[in-house]
């Protein structure tokens, strides 16, 4: 019954018209679940019944990326589905996290989220929406998707098996150019991505835009 924080116009009614930043972009690469009961009295339906229909809109934007269900009954309450949570969990659990896949978005929101997948932010611009892509062997695209902030002063973290680090990299920013060449592996970077929890994020090598 959880969802992401909504805006609601006017306050107080049942209108959603959009939620919290950071949230729903960023699901791009990440399998979930979510259930609604529409008479549940403990969590009002109102967000997630928004949110389905906003991934929607992501996922026909963005067709190789959001992979999710929705479930929506009118007779559950705040109680568990009818078949209970198994099944859900079955299905999210046949779907390994990816900690380094050849595309993701980021929409940048909460100051202390430097370090996203393998991109790494020390001041993100956090009004926009931005693509990382994967475009060819060693090459690499950033653009926004919505908002006006262009991607500036950020870190590309490089290693297998997206990248050779070993041979020419190319890094094209909205479309331009912004650097060519074998990219520099420092401790700096091993300390600055070493990881609590996921070794899949750990990167020696890095190039600074």
């Amino acid at each position: 019954a959880g969802a992401p924080t909504p805006n609601f116009d006017p306050p107080g009614s049942t209108t959603v018209t959009g939620h919290e930043p950071g949230v729903l972009p960023n699901l791009f690469n990440l399998r979930h679940f979510f259930y609604q009961s529409t008479d549940d009295l403990n969590v009002p339906p109102h967000s997630n019944m928004a949110a389905a229909k906003a991934l929607l809109e992501w996922k026909r934007s963005q067709p190789d990326g959001f992979d999710y269900r929705y479930v929506e009954v009118t007779d559950r309450g705040h109680a568990a589905p009818a078949e209970g949570y198994l099944p859900s969990l079955k299905w999210v659990f046949e779907k390994a996290r990816n900690a380094r896949p050849k595309k993701f978005l980021w929409q940048p929101h909460l100051p202390w989220k430097k370090h996203f997948y393998w991109v790494y932010w020390d001041k993100p611009s956090t009004d926009a929406v931005y693509a990382f892509e994967l475009k060819g062997p060693n090459e690499i695209e950033v653009g926004r998707i919505e908002g006006n902030s262009k991607p500036t002063a950020f870190s590309i973290l490089v290693g297998p098996p997206l990248l050779d680090v070993a041979k020419e990299v190319v890094v094209r920013i909205e479309g331009k150019e912004a650097f060519r060449g074998i990219p520099k592996r420092t401790m700096s970077t091993l300390l600055l991505t070493l990881p609590r929890y996921d070794n899949g994020l750990l990167y020696d090598a890095r190039i600074d835009l």
